[in-house]
């Protein structure tokens, strides 16, 4: 199968997706384009592709197929409907965007254009998630009741002011759209989809028009409840799943990738 052509938008994150795409030959990187011309010529000169000076060249280049959209979350809109209005495929780095409308947007003008959308939730994929997955579809808990959880960084105190993440208008809700979007989507491809979410959001300890910390409540068709804790200020990551016949503890870290099964009296087995 030949490689799909591909351009890249947004260099950071971006980099991580280049590594592993063309890593195992499923993508050839044709073209980049960085706000930072600098940074996009390094970019281009390690990966052997063009540097496009702006974003309408490079999603309006016939060699290239699809674009990835790795750029801030408030870009991803506009980046999208540039590609789509091309004839391209659109991959867009979670989240697909900052409001429902511009979501629902993004998916009709791909659906119109004939053209394949696709949204980078990866955690669904890592092999922990698959294994938890595996255990609770076989019945290891019984009917699913709960689950528990909470993933952190402690990026706030690095975030320079200026930066988009730090702004209420391109990166709404922060802890909880960057970090809490991974669980819930993993959450979803468990426990079904969303009815009804409650949330409260707070700044704990970094002073930024951002909150640094969101609580989380959710209900899913399935009948089952979650409680998500989210926060840009300390590094911790769990997942606790409760089910009628037992639990499954899920620790990230320290010691990535160890689940343990509790019977129903607490005992793990």
């Amino acid at each position: 199968m030949e490689p799909l052509r591909v351009g890249l938008i947004g260099l950071n994150f971006g980099r991580n997706l280049a590594v592993s795409g063309t890593g195992n030959g499923s993508i050839e990187l044709k073209a980049c384009y960085s706000l930072d011309p600098a940074a996009g010529a390094s970019f281009a000169a390690e990966f052997g592709c063009d540097n496009c000076a702006s974003a309408s060249e490079i999603t309006a280049r016939h060699d290239i197929e699809a674009l990835v959209i790795a750029a801030p979350n408030h870009e991803h809109a506009a980046l999208a409907r540039q590609a789509a209005s091309n004839g391209k495929h659109v991959f867009v780095d979670k989240p697909i965007a900052n409001t429902i409308g511009e979501a629902s947007e993004i998916i009709a003008l791909c659906r119109e254009a004939g053209v394949k959308l696709c949204v980078g939730h990866n955690s669904r994929f890592l092999g922990s998630f698959s294994k938890i997955r595996e255990l609770i579809k076989g019945g290891r808990i019984g009917k699913p009741i709960s689950v528990e959880g909470h993933c952190g960084a402690a990026n706030a105190f690095d975030l320079p002011p200026g930066h988009w993440r730090r702004s209420g208008s391109t990166c709404p809700g922060l802890a909880l759209i960057q970090l809490g979007i991974h669980q819930i989507d993993t959450m979803r491809t468990i426990l079904g989809e969303v009815l009804s979410v409650s949330a409260h959001f707070e700044n704990v300890m970094v002073e930024m028009p951002n909150p640094d910390f969101s609580a989380t409540v959710l209900e899913f068709d399935s009948g089952a409840t979650a409680l998500l804790a989210n926060s840009y200020i300390h590094n911790d990551h769990y997942t606790i799943w409760h089910g009628s016949e037992g639990t499954l503890r899920y620790l990230f870290w320290p010691d990535e990738g160890r689940i343990e099964r509790l019977d129903a009296a607490g005992h793990v087995d």
